[in-house]
């Protein structure tokens, strides 16, 4: 009945869970050193990542990030220290 109302809410939702997943990945990749928990995550974020791209109220860093750790975990860390080696 809430979705026959207000049939956007379905795609604020899973925008939702892959801007979660995004920020549990950045976490994740911290402090575990779990694969099949950091794989998991990469499944959801990628299950919804055609979503989190299009959506014109995210900015651009976070859409590639996003994009990136949906690819692979190492791209992104490595993408991350060249931007911190450029910046400082």
């Amino acid at each position: 009945m809430i979705l026959e109302a207000y049939p956007d809410l379905l795609t604020a939702v899973k925008i939702g869970r892959a801007y979660r997943a995004l920020s549990y990945l950045t976490f994740l990749r911290k402090i575990c050193d779990d694969y099949e928990i950091k794989q998991k995550e990469q499944k959801n974020l990628r299950k919804y990542l055609y979503l989190f791209l299009l959506d014109e109220d995210i900015n651009i860093k976070k859409k590639l990030a996003a994009l990136l750790l949906s690819v692979n975990l190492r791209i992104y860390d490595t993408m991350l220290r060249l931007y911190s080696k450029e910046c400082f």
